[in-house]
Parts: C-alpha cells; structure tokens; sequence
C-alpha cells in the first residue's frame, strides 16, 4: 500500500445556513482544492457523505450533483451513510483507494442540512438511525441514546451528571480526576506545533491552575496533547 496524504481541506460555518448542502459541500471543497494548490480537473473521483438529504430537500444522488456543481460532471462519484459516522467512513474508503493505486487524488467530504425540518422530523429522521423494529416503537431518539450514553459513562466512572456537565472532568478513579483542556485551531491557519504545545503548558501553568495548585491533593501532570494534523479538521 502506498502511504496517503491529506493535501487540502475545507470546512463551512455550523449552524443554519440558507445554503443547501450541495453549495455548502462545494464551499468547503473549493476551499481544499484550493489549499492544495491542485485543480477541479485533478480530482478523479467524489466521495460524499450524506445521510439525509432526502429527508433534508428531497434530493437523492447528491454526490453526482456535487460533482457537477464543482466543475467535475464526468468522474465516478459515490454516496455514503453511516449514520454519524457517515463522513468518516467516505474518508477511510478514499484512503484506501488512494493507499491500493487505483486512484491519486480523491475528493472527499459530508454535508447535512438538518435544520430545515425542524424539530418534531428531524428527531424522527434521526431515530431511523436506531433499530426500527425495536428501538423506535418504544421512543427511542438519538437525543435519548446519548442521554442514556451519558448515564452510563456517569455511572462508569463515577462522576455526578452535575459535574460531568462541566465538560472538563474526564474520569475519576482512586487516584484522583483527569480533567480536560481543549485547544481549537483554525484549520486553514498555519501553527507551529511545538511553540502552540508550549503555549498551551505556559497557560495551563500560569494561568488556569495556579490557583487550584494551591489547593492540598491538587497536582499538575502533563501527559501529552491529542496529536494535531494541521492539514485535517
């Protein structure tokens, strides 16, 4: 297999959009053609992440659409759904056509448009995402999956719903808490990965904990960052 590079990479605002989802997918992968220094004409196949769109406009085989939409009618283009997973799963399978040589260049990406039907369909739509033979029929919603998700990782590890709101404490053991800090980068702006780490530890030492160091049972311990792919959202 040959090795894979993400070469270019684009992203459109969330939230509600009068956009629809192929002028948003085409936004976002203008703007990765265009980080790539490559052209429309070089791409040789669309990957296109897409679970409602049906539901969303009433439009089925968006990704041809997209294709054409960009400057590109005539390459092979391929929808994928996998629920949340959808646009991951159209990137693994774009590393793998790139990695077998069948194709050099692939353009790959999800577009959803969930905010036009409104609450009531959009919980239904979203259900479907469950079984629909057992989960469904007895209320079950992807808002109730997570609910329940969350519960049970309160319960796991032992952390208060109240606290868990927060959204910084991660686990709590014998040993004491493991609490979170993230950092968000624009993905279109240059960093220099090893001054941005530095500057996150100056911060965490400095600023945000130097009050609570202070505090008996409270220690700082630095056990790495989440790797950043510059190129990668």
């Amino acid at each position: 297999m040959r090795e894979v590079a993400v070469v270019g990479t684009g992203m459109t605002k969330f939230g509600v959009s009068e956009k629809t989802s192929i002028e948003m997918f085409s936004e976002a992968a203008m703007d990765a053609i265009t980080e790539s220094n490559l052209k429309p004409k070089d791409v040789q196949a669309l990957y296109f992440g897409n679970v409602l769109g049906s539901h969303e406009e009433g439009q089925l085989g968006m990704a041809a659409y997209a294709a054409a939409d960009i400057g590109v009618p005539n390459i092979p283009t391929t929808r994928f759904e996998g629920i949340c997973a959808t646009a991951s799963v159209a990137i693994r399978d774009a590393f793998i056509w790139v990695a077998s040589g069948f194709y050099d260049i692939v353009l790959v990406g999800g577009t959803e448009r969930a905010s036009v039907m409104g609450t009531p369909y959009a919980t239904r739509t979203f259900a479907m995402g469950s079984d629909s033979y057992y989960e469904g029929p007895a209320g079950t919603t992807f808002p109730g999956v997570f609910g329940m998700l969350t519960h049970l990782y309160a319960h796991k590890y032992k952390i208060p719903l109240s606290t868990l709101k927060e959204q910084r404490l991660m686990a709590q053991s014998a040993d004491g808490q493991f609490w979170r800090i993230t950092a968000r980068v624009p993905t279109l702006q240059t960093s220099d990965y090893a001054d941005l780490c530095q500057k996150i530890l100056d911060s965490v030492d400095d600023q945000t904990v130097s009050t609570l160091l202070d505090t008996p049972g409270v220690s700082l311990e630095h056990t790495g960052l989440l790797p950043l792919v510059e190129t990668t959202q």
